[in-house]
C-alpha cells in the first residue's frame, strides 16, 4: 500500500502511537507533502532542543518519506479546488492539489479533508 500522511500523523509515529506506528508498517511506500513536512519543521522550531530535532526529523523523513512537492500541475487543480471549495483554507487546498495530483490515499486525523470529494482518506 502507498499513501500520504500528514504531519501529525508522522508525530503520532515519532512518539510511537500504536495506530501510526501499524499503519506506517503496513506501507510500501510512504510520502508526505512539503507543506506537511514545512510543518514539521516548523514544530522543530519551538522545541529546546531544535538542532537534535532537526536531525531527528530530516533522519526520520530520508528514511522513510518521500516529500512531494507542489508545482504547475498542482496549481492548476488547487485553482479548481479554489472555486469548489470556498470557505476552505487554502494550505488545505494546496495539500489537496498534492493528494489529488498523486491519486495516493491520504493518512490523517482532520476531518476537513472528507469534504473534498476527490481525496481518498484513511482516519488515523
Amino acid at each position: 500500500m502507498k499513501l500520504i500522511v500528514d504531519a501529525s500523523l508522522a508525530v503520532d509515529f515519532l512518539e510511537g502511537r500504536e495506530s501510526a506506528v501499524s499503519k506506517f508498517k503496513l506501507a510500501e511506500e510512504l510520502y508526505i507533502t512539503i507543506f506537511d513536512y514545512s510543518l514539521l519543521i516548523a514544530g522543530v522550531y519551538k522545541t529546546s532542543n531544535e538542532s537534535h530535532n532537526l536531525y531527528i526529523i530530516k533522519e526520520f523523513i530520508k528514511q522513510n518519506l518521500e516529500i512531494l512537492p507542489f508545482e504547475k500541475k498542482e496549481a492548476l487543480v488547487f485553482a479548481k479546488l479554489k472555486v469548489d471549495y470556498p470557505d476552505i483554507d487554502d494550505i488545505i487546498l494546496m495539500k489537496s492539489s498534492i493528494i489529488i495530483t498523486n491519486s495516493l490515499p491520504f493518512y490523517t486525523n482532520n476531518d476537513i479533508y472528507e469534504k473534498i470529494k476527490k481525496i481518498k482518506l484513511i482516519k488515523g
